[in-house]
């Protein structure tokens, strides 16, 4: 039986892998979300959570999951921190390569940034390709389970890159070691084995 040491909500991604448990910085609110001219950019991010957020080493490829007030959740992908030296505002510009980023504004209330290490290393076998990134990278893995509804199928990238469907459960933990969810219905948890 393994033991684990860590549990985060995965939210379905095609092209970011699951980020390692663990919030490092929540936001709620103060910072807004731009995704309708171009690269998408978290803007107005302010100064003290700036500083918390680069203390922590938060930095390109980390990772943010973003719920905004419909409630609709996305995976982004950081790829670089820009501060003003003036004011110490930030700016998060993300990765473009991620077809969860909305492409619309989103202002202050309601929106909410929760940051997470990212898991992902590019690798020789790695590629960004439309629709993200081939490749395993060196994220260690997770063990899946749902944690509620009824059994469900998942489609996944297991740690040997391997592109598979496997069966989840409530309450049933499947060890194979997944980095990545590309679909799946139900509320699935990443547990990280210690």
């Amino acid at each position: 039986m393994s033991l684990y040491n860590g549990a985060i909500k995965v939210i379905n991604n095609n092209s970011v892998n699951i980020p390692e448990p663990g919030i490092v910085r929540y936001i709620a609110s103060g910072a807004g979300y731009s995704g309708a001219k171009g690269d998408p950019v978290i803007t107005d991010v302010p100064a003290v959570d700036v500083t918390a957020l680069k203390l922590a080493g938060i930095t390109g490829g980390d990772v943010i999951y973003m719920v905004e007030p419909s409630p609709n959740e996305y995976v982004l992908e950081i790829k670089n921190i820009q501060v003003d030296a003036a004011t110490g505002i930030g700016t998060i510009f993300l990765n473009a390569t991620s077809p969860s980023a909305p492409a619309a504004d989103f202002t202050g209330v309601g929106v909410n940034f929760t940051f997470y290490k990212g898991n992902y290393q590019p690798t020789n076998d790695a590629a960004i390709v439309s629709d993200g990134y081939t490749g395993a990278g060196t994220s260690p893995g997770y063990s899946l389970t749902l944690s509620s509804g009824v059994a469900t199928t998942a489609d996944v990238l297991t740690v040997n890159n391997d592109r598979v469907t496997v069966t989840l459960e409530a309450g049933k933990v499947n060890d194979l070691q997944v980095v990545k969810l590309f679909e799946s219905s139900g509320q699935v948890l990443a547990l990280s084995v210690r």
